[in-house]
């Protein structure tokens, strides 16, 4: 038995939970030092954390700044250290665990035409 795929798909599930760990810090930290930029942000909830006005239910404001944050840096976060070393491992954990899940189902396909 071929124990790859699942070491792989255990190093992407760790990834994942601390990139979305990341992000809740981060929400955390734009809700303490840049309200205005949450607010504009339409409120963002983190997967377990939301701040007042805002719920974890919101799915649609959480997905929107996830994919916007993981692209470009916002300016609040340019302006504080501790969200700029935040920021720093939310897209880090988010590029492990991209590069897991290739690995991951590249070692699937590849399982899948040697046998």
């Amino acid at each position: 038995m071929n124990v790859l795929p699942y070491i792989l798909f255990a190093g992407f599930f760790v990834a994942c939970i601390t990139h979305f760990w990341f992000y809740d810090e981060l929400v955390k930290r734009q809700y303490l030092i840049a309200r205005a930029a949450w607010e504009a942000d339409d409120r963002p909830p983190g997967f377990w954390w939301a701040g007042d006005g805002s719920s974890t239910m919101r799915s649609w404001p959480r997905n929107r700044v996830l994919l916007r944050w993981f692209w470009s840096t916002p300016a609040w976060v340019r302006e504080d250290a501790e969200a700029q070393a935040l920021y720093s491992n939310f897209r880090a954990t988010g590029w492990v665990g991209f590069g897991f899940w290739i690995c991951f189902a590249g070692s699937i396909v590849v399982s899948a035409i040697w046998s």
